[in-house]
């Protein structure tokens, strides 16, 4: 973008905000499911490290890992 350049930033129209809004969500929604994502894997790997050998021990480390994200 050139010096010259000014950003039209203005929703005008219900349409134009709707849109808006929907994006904003979506972007919400896909930022929860890395944080959700990371924390399952931060879960397997600290069972993984704990030497951890059944499924149900990691499964519950992963769960421990999603219940202490923060709100």
């Amino acid at each position: 973008m050139s010096g010259d350049a000014i950003a039209n930033y203005r929703l005008e129209s219900p349409a134009d905000l709707q849109t808006y809004l929907d994006l904003l969500l979506a972007e919400q929604s896909a930022i929860e499911r890395a944080r959700f994502m990371t924390a399952v894997i931060r879960g397997a790997e600290a069972a993984i490290l704990e030497e951890a050998q059944d499924h149900v021990r990691i499964e519950q480390r992963e769960l421990e890992a999603v219940i202490s994200l923060p709100k």
